[in-house]
């Protein structure tokens, strides 16, 4: 993947972290990996999947209520 620009970028409601989205591109076919024990799983989620995740940023829920129209 490489990004290939900002979308948004917003503090958390407690104000210790900023969370940055970003539309990226695949650079090939290569299946994606995690990289990091912060993740167990990757894959794609439909809005009221991302609803139904505990925890989750309403960070994360404002921006793709937003983008979802």
């Amino acid at each position: 993947m490489r990004a290939t620009e900002q979308v948004w970028a917003a503090d958390v409601r407690d104000g210790t972290a900023r969370i940055h989205w970003r539309r990226v591109r695949t650079l090939d076919e290569r299946q994606a990996l995690l990289l990091q024990d912060e993740h167990t799983e990757l894959r794609w989620v439909t809005l009221q999947d991302m609803r139904d995740l505990d925890p989750v940023f309403a960070e994360d829920l404002e921006l793709f209520t937003q983008m979802s129209g």
